[in-house]
């Protein structure tokens, strides 16, 4: 169960599906693994951005501040992944869910 509803599949299948993957995308990232597509084979490995990074156009500000954006984009998306992994090492330690593990901490404040 996860906030109170049955889940199809478990934390495990969840797991199993969600971390070759991003194993994928850090392999695309750093140049184990050629991406198909000859718009990817452009992309800076380290930031990938060009057209895919701002399809809203927010970073038209000067070229500086785009890279400034890139950077804090990889960061806050790394910080992600940490922590959705600990929400499944929480889901596994303690059998709730990270809401309802939270409301149990706060309840004991």
């Amino acid at each position: 169960y996860y906030l109170g509803d049955r889940v199809p599949f478990a934390l495990v299948g969840v797991a199993l599906i969600h971390f070759p993957l991003l194993a994928l995308a850090e392999l695309f990232r750093v140049g184990k693994i050629t991406p198909p597509g000859k718009q990817f084979r452009e992309m800076d490995r380290m930031y990938p951005g060009g057209a895919f990074f701002d399809p809203l156009g927010y970073s038209v500000q000067t070229e500086e501040d785009l890279e400034i954006l890139k950077v804090v984009e990889v960061q806050h998306g790394r910080l992600a992944m940490v922590a959705n992994f600990v929400f499944y090492i929480e889901a596994l330690a303690y059998q709730k869910g990270p809401v309802e593990l939270l409301f149990n901490y706060v309840h004991l404040i």
